[in-house]
């Protein structure tokens, strides 16, 4: 962003709930470079042959870890977990009064009909062309990233605990859009209901064939048995 700031919401503004601030300032992973524009990957590192994330509080587990680092992949990561579909459930969405270009919404995230995130935002739109989209209703708020194949800069600020939740705050910045969004978590939130998957599932277990195998298949000229018959066992 040139000269432009997200505005701020404490969590005292979003959330009743008792909270531990684990880290209150920002301690943050470093900004993700931003895309070419003829990229379409969104909030993933692509590229780097190592990467560390530095500056992430104590007193998670390692599966609320990598909640608190999601970067625009938090509902594939619910989804596979409990291998069902995650929807969204729009509370509001409106415009600040005075700031036509600030929108205040807040949205519930969803699995298996439980509500696992409330999310509440505060988007500042400092593109006319943006704006132009989104009073017109050509598209929503959450889908300008995508729409332009944008890969914001993420910078988690904070992160803590209530008596039954965990939260995090972060922003998300691009040219011409900043979000700062607060979402809190239910602490079960991997113990909604019963996950599918490990031995009980039945689920199939493929292995890698070794090369001796590939070898001795593309010898025998029955290619056509050649996937069946490496990957069963």
């Amino acid at each position: 962003m040139h000269g432009h700031g997200c505005t701020a919401v404490t969590p005292a503004q979003v959330s009743g709930d008792k909270t531990e601030h684990i880290n209150g300032r920002e301690n943050g992973t470093a900004p993700l470079k931003r895309a070419p524009s003829s990229s379409n990957h969104f909030g993933d590192l692509m590229g780097l042959t190592e990467t560390t994330l530095h500056g992430i509080p104590d007193g998670f587990s390692p599966l609320e870890r990598i909640v608190l680092t999601a970067n625009g992949n938090l509902q594939r990561i619910v989804s596979s977990y409990y291998n069902s579909k995650v929807s969204v459930k729009v509370r509001f969405c409106y415009p600040r009064e005075g700031a036509p270009h600030i929108y205040e919404r807040e949205v519930e995230l969803l699995c298996g009909e439980k509500v696992f995130c409330v999310a509440r935002s505060v988007i500042e739109l400092n593109d006319a062309g943006y704006q132009a989209m989104v009073e017109s209703k050509q598209v929503g708020i959450a889908q300008l990233f995508r729409k332009f194949n944008l890969l914001p800069y993420f910078v988690l600020l904070d992160a803590g605990r209530g008596e039954r939740s965990f939260f995090r705050v972060y922003d998300l910045k691009a040219e011409g859009i900043c979000c700062h969004i607060r979402e809190t978590f239910p602490s079960n939130l991997f113990a909604l209901f019963e996950a599918p998957g490990g031995e009980s599932s039945g689920a199939r277990t493929f292995r890698v064939p070794r090369l001796v195998e590939v070898r001795r298949a593309m010898l025998s000229a029955k290619l056509e048995e050649y996937p069946t018959a490496l990957y069963d066992g």
